[in-house]
């Protein structure tokens, strides 16, 4: 008589076959994200290397904008000036996106103890538009409100002109997060942008 063969329990290759595609569902997933977190981070780094040649644009445009409106004692011109400066306000939001995106991968916060940049932009930008609206010549109290942003401007110029990221890809994108330059010029453009007690002009 033969002997009859020990059937083989089915559980464990089918254990096997559900462990192994749960391995490849996970992996799957993690591959999917860490792929998620790295888009995330070139997202922020273009921005980065975006706001970088914006904020040195607005920079140059209100200070050449500021210089105009000095040196004209006729009110056509110096309107002509204030529009220029209006559009150099349009860059304000990438100026912003540096500090925040600094101050997020800073160890510690940034201090702003009078103004935020988005106060200090809005300030600054509703203080050149009301001044100088008249016939003749600038009063005192003008040029030295002019005076004191062509120096608040410089110092800020200053501070971010060594920033030049020249190859704008995906590989730098998630490598300017942990480069240190444009942490601390923005941290220095904040600490500008504190100095003032007053920054809002006052006739």
């Amino acid at each position: 008589m033969e002997e009859q063969k020990p059937k083989r329990p089915i559980f464990t290759p089918i254990v096997l076959i559900l462990l192994t595609f749960s391995l490849i569902g996970n992996v799957f997933l993690f591959t999917k994200m860490i792929q998620s977190n790295q888009d995330k981070l070139a997202e922020r780094g273009y921005a980065v290397m975006d706001a970088v040649p914006q904020t040195k644009l607005h920079i140059d445009q209100v200070l050449a904008g500021v210089q105009e409106l000095m040196g004209s004692d006729e009110i056509g011109k110096r309107l002509a000036a204030k529009s220029a400066l209006g559009a150099a306000f349009h860059q304000k939001p990438k100026l912003v996106r540096l500090i925040d995106e600094a101050a997020i991968v800073n160890d510690k916060p940034f201090e702003a103890k009078k103004r935020d940049a988005a106060a200090f932009l809005d300030q600054v930008e509703a203080s050149l538009q009301s001044l100088g609206n008249h016939d003749g010549s600038l009063t005192a109290s003008e040029r030295a409100y002019l005076q004191q942003i062509s120096d608040v401007y410089m110092k800020l110029k200053a501070a971010v002109q060594s920033l030049n990221y020249k190859t704008v890809n995906r590989t730098t994108a998630l490598t300017v997060l942990v480069d240190p330059k444009w942490v601390d010029a923005s941290s220095r453009m904040l600490a500008v942008m504190n100095e003032p007690d007053q920054l809002s002009f006052k006739p």
